[in-house]
């Protein structure tokens, strides 16, 4: 059996029923904290809004774009609306497939199942596989493709928004290997956008959001695709790894174990990587009672693939938001001068203070240290010198539907609807295998009524 056939027929044949609790706990978790962000002093909005007026003469009322209530087709929703889910960067991540899964597939479900008024709990579902099949497909070849300068979310994001439009849309186990092919062709992005400073990640993300949406829909008026397209020599993992890989006997365990329990948030507004440095870096800062005039220089030693990955080691200067979310040197001086980090403080990109302490953090690189591991050392004007080591620091990551509360609850006046919305986004959520259709939970997400 070929690989997309096999992805396939888990697809079809998932059953919410039988998935265990922890499991659809940790699904409404995910929407909870992803929905949230999506809503959240949105940069991106005018933006996103602007590109939509460009087809305003497209009728169509398939689907709501968050905030203003107005209606457009469910591709262009699935992809104006992933824009501003990441906009902020500080949406899910998934570790073993290094991909922003829920800024891609949650957007492509909100658009499908409103325009085909699907229920709660099919929506659910759909959404549950898509966090497998992204996992499964990318897992341990994200660092491959990262290398290449390929960005892992615009390479195998594509893949789990066809999972979701795959079972919203009724495809059966045959159309749903074409969708998955077809999307792996519509495959693309590239890191050097965290380089560059510019704006483009929101853009990887948001056209895997819509790519994984028109595979459905192409393969429903008639399209297919190459069955081997993953595993084939001329295929998938061939031209974004090097060399054809064949995941048959991994995609065995599809259903059986969730790697939906290790997706991860993050408690800033920044790059991945940098959130467990930020963390111990404002714990460090706290209990040693340091001041940052104090002190003399910083080394960050880290795991080589992180220390490497664009963007990270970057002392300045900064032009934008995107350049300094990336930034561990950014980060640390956000972390150090304000003991926190906001949306707004990513956008001091001249401040001298913050820039003078940039400078005095440099990064090492030691390939013996673990993913998610690293080494503070700190330098202090009055002979004090600080080292903390940071060991499986992506277990400070993880959590369930309390933190995630919190984490948005810290943000609330940051939220782009009344409070009322968001204690009735809630609501819905916590019922939402019980809900006939999902236009109450887009209605949350609007500031105009949904019809």
């Amino acid at each position: 059996m070929k690989n997309a056939e096999k992805i396939a027929k888990f697809i079809t044949g998932i059953n919410y029923d039988v998935v265990p609790l922890e499991v659809k706990e940790k699904l409404k978790t995910i929407l909870l904290h992803n929905l949230s962000i999506g809503i959240a002093d949105n940069s991106s909005m005018i933006l996103a809004q602007n590109y939509l007026k460009m087809g305003s003469s497209e009728k169509s009322t398939e689907a709501t774009i968050f905030f203003n209530g107005s209606s457009t087709t469910a591709p262009k929703a699935a992809l104006i609306n992933a824009i501003m889910f990441h906009s902020r960067a500080q949406d899910d991540i998934q570790h073993s497939c290094g991909t922003h899964i829920g800024c891609i597939v949650i957007p492509a479900a909100l658009a499908i199942a409103e325009s085909k008024r699907s229920n709660g709990k099919d929506f659910l579902r759909a959404i549950l596989a898509a966090y497998e099949v992204t996992s499964y497909v990318g897992n341990e070849f994200s660092k491959a493709t990262t290398l290449k300068g390929f960005r892992a979310s615009g390479i195998y994001g594509p893949i789990g928004a066809a999972t979701v439009a795959s079972i919203l849309y009724h495809l059966n186990e045959e159309q749903t290997a074409s969708a998955l092919s077809l999307a792996a062709n519509f495959s693309s992005g590239l890191n050097q956008t965290w380089i560059a400073g510019t704006s483009e990640y929101q853009l990887q993300t948001a056209m895997a959001s819509m790519h994984g949406v028109l595979a459905a829909q192409l393969v429903l008026a008639g399209f297919n695709a190459a069955p081997d397209t993953f595993e084939g020599s001329k295929g998938f993992y061939n031209a974004y790894t090097g060399e054809p890989q064949n995941i048959s006997d991994r995609l065995d365990s599809l259903g059986n174990s969730w790697d939906i329990l290790n997706v991860t948030l993050k408690p800033y507004p920044v790059c991945t990587i940098n959130q467990v440095p930020v963390i111990k870096m404002m714990e460090i800062i706290q209990n040693n009672n340091i001041n940052a005039k104090n002190i003399k220089r910083i080394n960050i030693t880290m795991n080589e693939y992180e220390a490497v990955y664009p963007g990270v080691d970057n002392q300045g200067p900064f032009n934008s938001s995107s350049a300094t979310l990336m930034s561990i040197q950014f980060s640390f001086a956000l972390a150090i001068l304000y003991k926190t980090i906001r949306v707004d403080l990513l956008q001091l990109t001249e401040n001298e203070e913050i820039l003078k302490l940039t400078k005095k953090i440099e990064v090492s690189k030691n390939e013996e240290l673990p993913r998610y591991s690293s080494i503070i050392s700190i330098s202090l004007n009055d002979d004090r010198n600080i080292t903390v080591e940071i060991n499986q620091g992506e277990k400070l990551l993880e959590y369930g539907w309390d933190r995630a509360l919190q984490y948005i609850t810290n943000i609330k006046n940051e939220l782009m609807i009344t409070p009322r919305q968001f204690d009735n986004l809630i609501a819905e959520i916590e019922k939402l295998e019980f809900k006939k259709d999902i236009r109450q939970l887009i209605k949350s997400l609007s500031t105009e009524s949904i019809s």
